[in-house]
């Protein structure tokens, strides 16, 4: 899993970019370092400035938990539905994200809850995974590639 200090430099490093999948705990993280930010700043015009200065940040993050999700950025505008909007989409982020790639990509790390569920992790599963399917780290960036098919 992901601490505190990674996901706030993920968060930096990728400030712009909305490409590829942020897992559960890194926008998590982002948030309540949000909210210390905040917290700390009061209501001064450090903190108008803080808020302009992590918005975009912000939203990328938000933007790759949804792709970590496999939802497109458009479903942020379900916030805009009067009355439980706001609350849909906590909802949303706060789900686990998809085991296997996406066509966001490939999750960063495997989610621990997922790999220790069956007593094994998803690299001694074999070929086949735990559900006998392709396995989620399979066509990855070091993944051989699949054999031929035999007539």
């Amino acid at each position: 899993m992901i601490g505190f200090i990674e996901a706030i430099r993920n968060a930096f490093a990728q400030y712009a970019s909305v490409r590829g999948r942020a897992s559960r705990a890194e926008y998590w993280w982002w948030v309540l370092f949000n909210a210390i930010v905040q917290l700390l700043l009061g209501d001064s015009a450090l903190a108008g400035l803080a808020v302009l200065a992590l918005l975009l940040p912000s939203i990328t993050v938000m933007v790759r938990r949804l792709h970590d999700l496999d939802r497109s950025a458009w479903f942020l505008l379900v916030a805009l539905i009067p009355a439980v909007g706001l609350i849909i989409l906590v909802v949303v982020l706060a789900l686990p994200g998809t085991a296997a790639s996406n066509r966001y990509g490939a999750p960063r790390m495997p989610d621990p809850a997922r790999s220790n569920a069956s007593g094994g992790s998803w690299a001694s599963e074999g070929p086949g995974g735990a559900e006998g399917n392709a396995g989620p780290w399979s066509g990855g960036w070091d993944a051989p590639p699949p054999p031929p098919p035999s007539r």
